[in-house]
């Protein structure tokens, strides 16, 4: 019987087996291809030979000979030429001469050596001398080639140091990190395909050298690839490439939502024939295909109609999006983490928190205790246990920039992780020993104050005084200005400041400054801008391996995906965040936003919202004055979801007013604007135009006129307003400002008006991709439906598919696909066929 050896490094691997083969034992090695199995081999034959043991190295070809050429090279003795025996029991003879009798240890790269014939000689010899087979295979061994006792030894993919190490004398030079990190993830360390990537990229011009370092300048897929890539392939069935497709097309996604979408038994099979990786992180177990550069073969290669036939596959079994879609939407679609890439997080985690450890120990710098506590931070380790490292370090003297630096933490840590706001702003005023540094204080108590508590009255002022100050603490209350102005929604001013801060610098939080740039181009109204910088800036956090940054990016996407009303974006965020390890020490605020913002865009029942808004009142933390880190968004949504828009209005309104009361205008405003789009109400429409009055935000002002024309039933002012929410990014609200237009010049008997908005309308749809947007984002379960969605209902209940409908009603399959998408939205069901149901049982009923 087989025994199973656990992964072990390569170099105890080796050792490993050589024990094992000197206690008689034969070996499988089980390696997937392209991960240096060969070289492995060859290596521990020379090893061996080295010890002075007879090796029969038997390589892999395509010979179809019972007796391989190796074989018989070992056997034929230039002494006594003539034909070569056939027989076992001959060969095993001859085989005992031309060894004198001494063990010897065959090494077979592939079973394809290993012949009936050459097994039967070789169990002959071993019953003379000693006899021991290693194989080298994809997967492990039926017992009857290895006829004696024998283990499997798994051979473990190379570290990202040996990976590089092999490119470096592959390609003359270092690649430099960023550009690694993707070739190593998309190879999941499989050295022949990373080596793959590298040379069709050199070749194609994505990897150049600059500065002596290698530096991938595009995306490293190319089409070159696919007969590579297909390789791994092999041993995957019809059915099991249909579930290996689909799950490309998901992307990231767990064990529960993997085997909803292609069931329990495949996903099982998919993971034992090495197709499928399921790798956990924080509290889910991730699946993804095996390497991850097969998923992009498949999105990358896939014909049209396959795509869509998986697709329809995908949303009619399960409620995960389809992530592929034409290059301007995939790149909104959100952020696409593997499993390979989350081991690469934990282990540069783990890493830099042993190196910091180690240096701490050593040296007791004051650099040293700075690293060792962004480390523990970083690793979310015990509050209490980095303030004591703090105190020690902080016992001793230093330079004013690391006492100022650690200063910060220690309050930050009393005020966001302990609670203690008091006790962390006291600590903060605190400027006896900063120095020239005091500008750090200064920016994180502000910062602080705008997150947990209020916003202090002379901010503005306090952060101006730059003057004569190093330039890295310029830069930081630049940063932290330019955020306390875009958070009372003055975008213009916010810039001037961000544009104050220097790029060269040795930042301090750097990640802070992308975001806060894409939130002032989301404020200004400029959403593919803001979209272009968040997108780039989560980019880099990914090559980088910033989980800090990637939380940042992760609510900044959220909001945009939001305010888009791509709703199952967000929950891939989520999933994503989630994925990083949960709640982080810090960025506390970020992680909350990412909770509320999924909370709005949870397809749940009341009950499920319900429990949903519950674990967001768990996070201890006040509501943020980021956009989307308000509580009362999610409180109100789970109000209209049980049909009681008037609560929900309440709950926008009074999280507004508190917003507003502790100087987060912009997000108070915002507020307010969702309190109106539940329920109008001139009172609070008036007091809102004092607060955005002094504001230059055409986000908050094209919301606000919609909201208007909506309400003065103004077709005209509706369609004017279609153009600026677009520009702003609110396609959803888009889409519901043609609905109601059309909607208004119908109640005004204009028939011909009515069709002619709805043609515009069916031409918008036409330009946007399924799933793009969700134009229930603010409506009550229950919603009426418009009169094409009616239509389209109804032919739905009678059975018809999406293209039979599209023949019917002479539209184009798009429309009808988003039409679809929204009903299912407004019905508050996740598959087709439960919005089937409801519209059956509500055409019965007249409420449609």
């Amino acid at each position: 019987m087989l025994r199973q050896i656990a992964y072990k490094p390569r170099t105890e691997t080796t050792d490993l087996v050589k024990r094992y083969l000197h206690l008689r034992f034969d070996v499988n090695v089980v390696s997937p291809r392209g991960n240096g199995g060969t070289e492995f081999l060859r290596e521990l034959r020379d090893e061996l030979i080295e010890d002075n043991i007879r090796v029969l190295f038997l390589p892999e070809t395509a010979e179809r000979s019972a007796l391989p050429h190796a074989f018989m090279s070992m056997l034929r003795d230039p002494a006594r030429p003539g034909n070569m025996p056939s027989s076992p029991a001959a060969l095993a003879a001859q085989l005992s001469r031309a060894l004198d009798g001494r063990p010897l240890v065959v090494i077979a790269d592939g079973v394809s050596g290993l012949t009936p014939t050459v097994i039967s000689a070789l169990t002959l010899y071993r019953q003379q001398a000693g006899v021991q087979t290693l194989v080298l295979t994809n997967a492990p061994l039926l017992r009857e080639v290895l006829p004696g006792p024998g283990l499997v030894v798994d051979l473990p993919v190379l570290t990202l140091e040996d990976v590089h190490g092999v490119l470096f004398h592959r390609l003359g030079s270092r690649l430099e990190t960023t550009s690694i990190n993707r070739v190593y993830s998309k190879s999941a360390g499989l050295i022949k395909l990373a080596i793959a990537i590298c040379e069709v990229a050199r070749v194609e011009g994505s990897l150049r050298l600059i500065d002596g370092q290698w530096v991938a300048v595009r995306d490293l897929w190319s089409d070159a690839l696919t007969a590579f890539t297909w390789a791994y392939t092999y041993a995957v069935t019809p059915e099991q490439r249909g579930a290996l497709e689909m799950i490309a097309l998901v992307g990231l996604v767990d064990v529960p939502e993997a085997e909803q979408m292609i069931g329990h038994d495949m996903l099982q099979s998919l993971e034992q024939s090495g197709a499928v990786t399921v790798d956990p992180n924080g509290r889910n177990h991730w699946v993804t295909a095996n390497p991850p550069l097969l998923s992009e073969m498949f999105r990358h290669t896939m014909l049209p109609a396959r795509r869509a036939h998986l697709r329809a596959q995908i949303e009619q079994i399960s409620s995960l999006r389809y992530l592929e879609a034409e290059p301007h939407e995939l790149e909104m679609t959100t952020l696409v983490i593997e499993p390979s890439f989350l081991r690469l997080v934990t282990e540069k985690r783990n890493e830099d928190l042993v190196g910091a450890e180690t240096a701490w120990h050593e040296s007791r710098s004051p650099a040293a205790a700075l690293n060792y506590t962004v480390a523990l931070v970083n690793s979310n380790a015990d509050p209490h246990a980095i303030l004591n490292l703090i105190e020690e370090a902080t016992r001793e003297e230093m330079p004013a920039e690391f006492r100022s630096r650690l200063a910060v933490w220690e309050a930050w840590l009393h005020g966001y992780c302990l609670g203690d706001v008091a006790r962390a702003d006291q600590l903060l005023q605190r400027r006896e020993h900063a120095g020239e540094y005091w500008g750090f204080l200064v920016a994180a108590r502000i910062r602080m104050l705008a997150d947990l508590a209020t916003v202090p009255h002379d901010a503005v002022a306090l952060l101006s005084e730059t003057a004569k100050l190093p330039l890295t603490v310029q830069n930081e209350m630049h940063r932290t200005l330019a955020f306390i102005y875009v958070s009372q929604g003055l975008p213009e001013e916010a810039a001037e400041a961000l544009g104050r801060v220097s790029s060269w610098s040795d930042d301090y939080f750097p990640y802070l400054q992308n975001s806060t740039e894409a939130l002032i181009e989301l404020v200004r109204g400029r959403f593919d801008r803001a979209r272009e910088i968040a997108l780039q800036g989560a980019r880099i956090a990914q090559d980088e391996l910033d989980e800090r940054s990637l939380r940042a990016h992760g609510h900044m996407l959220s909001l945009l995906l939001l305010v888009r009303g791509q709703h199952e974006g967000i929950l891939q965020i989520e999933d994503y965040v989630e994925a990083l390890g949960g709640v982080p020490l810090f960025p506390r605020m970020s992680y909350l936003g990412v909770k509320v913002c999924a909370a709005i865009a949870a397809h749940e029942s009341p009950s499920g919202l319900r429990e949903i808004v519950s674990a967001l009142d768990e996070i201890d933390l006040p509501d943020g004055p980021l956009l989307g880190t308000s509580r009362s968004w999610a409180r109100a949504r789970l109000a209209a979801l049980e049909g009681s828009p008037a609560q929900a209005a309440e709950e926008c309104w009074e999280g507004a007013t508190a917003l507003y009361a502790r100087g987060s205008t912009l997000a108070a405003a915002l507020g307010a604007l969702r309190s109106l789009d539940y329920l109008f109400d001139e009172a609070r429409l008036a007091t809102l135009q004092q607060w955005i009055e002094p504001m230059q935000s055409e986000h908050l002002l094209a919301y606000r006129d919609y909201i208007v024309a909506r309400h003065t039933s103004d077709s005209d002012a509706m369609l004017a307003v279609i153009p600026r929410l677009i520009a702003s990014g609110r396609l959803g609200l888009a889409v519901q400002g043609y609905d109601h237009a059309a909607a208004i010049a119908r109640s005004h008997g204009d028939i011909a008006y009515a069709e002619e908005i709805e043609a515009h309308e069916a031409e918008f749809l036409d330009s946007l991709e399924p799933g793009t947007y969700d134009a229930a984002q603010q409506e009550p379960t229950g919603a009426k439906l418009t009169a094409r969605e009616r239509e389209v209902a109804e032919l739905m209940a009678q059975g018809m598919t999406n293209r039979q409908i599209k023949d019917h009603l002479v539209l184009s399959i798009r429309t009808v696909e988003n039409h679809v998408h929204r009903m299912m939205r407004k019905l508050d069901v996740s598959t087709r066929r439960e919005a089937v149901e409801w519209i059956r049982a509500w055409l019965g009923s007249g409420e449609i």
